[in-house]
């Protein structure tokens, strides 16, 4: 995965040029710090489900890993596309969508864990 980034980083680079697009410092770095926490997404949810005793979660971790492989092949087809073509191609953001339903997971999660508290509250109290 690794070297997905590295490859798509230098094609886009390469692409920029081609296109004559100006290369500034504060651009390749917000890209390259976009990638960087794109490789991050996979180990810290793997933390997250070990650390909250959620086993058996193997395959949504693999499917995490093949949607940002997904998306550098993608981004490396695409900056080729534009290499030859000198135009971009639409952006797909699997990422986005990824982190969209992870967030919506960790809510959904939260809620459910604060309704079987309040349950056994209630419980308690009937009990007392």
């Amino acid at each position: 995965m690794s070297v997905l980034l590295v490859v798509d980083f230098f094609f886009g680079i390469i692409a920029a040029k081609v296109r004559w697009e100006k290369i500034e410092s504060s651009k390749w770095q917000s890209g390259l710090i976009r990638k960087l926490s794109r490789w991050v997404i996979p180990f810290v949810v793997a933390w997250w489900l070990k650390w909250t005793w959620m086993w058996g979660m193997d395959e949504l971790i693999t499917a995490i890993l093949w949607m940002i492989v997904f998306s550098e092949l993608y981004s490396i087809i695409g900056h080729i596309y534009s290499i030859n073509y000198k135009e971009e191609l639409p952006e797909l953001d699997s990422i986005k969508l990824l982190l969209n339903w992870i967030a919506k997971l960790l809510k959904s999660l939260v809620n459910k864990t604060d309704a079987e508290i309040n349950k056994e509250e209630e419980k308690k109290e009937l009990e007392e």
